[in-house]
């Protein structure tokens, strides 16, 4: 679990920061990185994937954003908050499109 997800991190960085890629790319990338491997280490040791994947998952979780957004909401500053909203779906759906 924690190589998968160390993989996916790895992967993720190099993305946002040695490619300069999008936000939406780079978590996609993670991803399909942890996705990649949780299912390499379920053939290659005949194991459930699943934990593997669900943990490195929570890794790239975007919970922050949405505490940010409802802050941001709360304190009337929509456009800020709705900003965060949609950054938090891009990545809930790189992420359900990558796994």
């Amino acid at each position: 679990m924690l190589c998968a997800g160390s993989l996916g991190y790895g992967a993720g960085y190099a993305c946002k920061h040695i490619w300069h890629a999008p936000l939406e790319l780079s978590s996609f990338a993670a991803a399909f990185t942890v996705g990649l491997s949780a299912n390499l280490y379920a053939c290659v040791f005949d194991k459930f994937a699943f934990n593997t994947i669900v943990v490195g998952v929570l890794v790239q979780a975007p919970s922050s954003w949405g505490a940010r957004g409802m802050l941001s909401l709360a304190y009337a500053e929509y456009d800020q908050g709705l900003y965060y909203y949609y950054q938090m779906l891009t990545v809930c759906v790189g992420i359900s499109g990558a796994l």
